[in-house]
């Protein structure tokens, strides 16, 4: 089977890896927000749900912005450059006081990695030319073991609380540092050169 062969490859691996740890600080932080403004902010539910409402502006946002700096930053750069900000910029959201200066790291967090999936799910694309029915199945099986992660944190926030859980969070961007392409991420500019060179 072309899937549990492709498992064999140590850079299918590393972009599998890193789409599944970067959703710790998309998809799984998202399912938190409501609750972080909550329990901990001790905030209403309209202000949380009007928290995650802004979250959800600011995801579109980012996500047309990431288009226009994709022209001008090669995508591993940007993903790389973005998951160090995260890092400050998850922390203060954690550390600072007050409902509107938390909704306020959260837009710029939730823009500023508006463009993680589609680049780390390129370069899964791109490890595996032609192949695009296997990128799919390997999906799958990933999201299987990928499905046990939310679980895992409702234990932890269950035995140790929300504060700590969340700071699990920050694995994503810290996987994405480590495990990004070093060679990549130095030339920021790789994208305008390429494109200046074929045309």
């Amino acid at each position: 089977m072309d899937a549990l062969k492709s498992l064999r490859n140590m850079v299918v691996i590393r972009w599998l890896v890193l789409l599944k740890l970067s959703d710790l600080m998309l998809d799984t932080f998202a399912g938190f927000i409501a609750l972080y403004f909550v329990d901990i902010v001790s905030v209403s539910m309209a202000k949380a749900s009007l928290a995650v409402l802004i979250a959800t502006g600011a995801g579109i946002a980012g996500n047309i912005i990431v288009i226009y700096i994709l022209k001008r930053l090669s995508g591993l750069a940007y993903v790389f450059w973005s998951a160090v900000s995260e890092i400050f910029l998850f922390s203060a959201f954690l550390l600072i006081p007050g409902f509107y200066f938390k909704v306020a790291f959260l837009i710029i967090i939730v823009m500023a990695n508006a463009g993680w999936y589609p680049v780390l799910k390129a370069q899964l694309y791109k490890a595996m030319p032609g192949k695009s029915g296997t990128v799919m199945t390997l999906g799958s099986l990933t999201n299987i073991i990928a499905g046990m992660i939310p679980l895992a944190l409702g234990i932890v926030a269950d035995r140790w609380g929300l504060k700590v859980t969340l700071w699990i969070l920050l694995l994503a961007p810290v996987s994405l540092i480590a495990g990004i392409p070093k060679q990549k991420n130095i030339d920021i500019t790789s994208t305008n050169s390429e494109t200046e060179t074929t045309g």
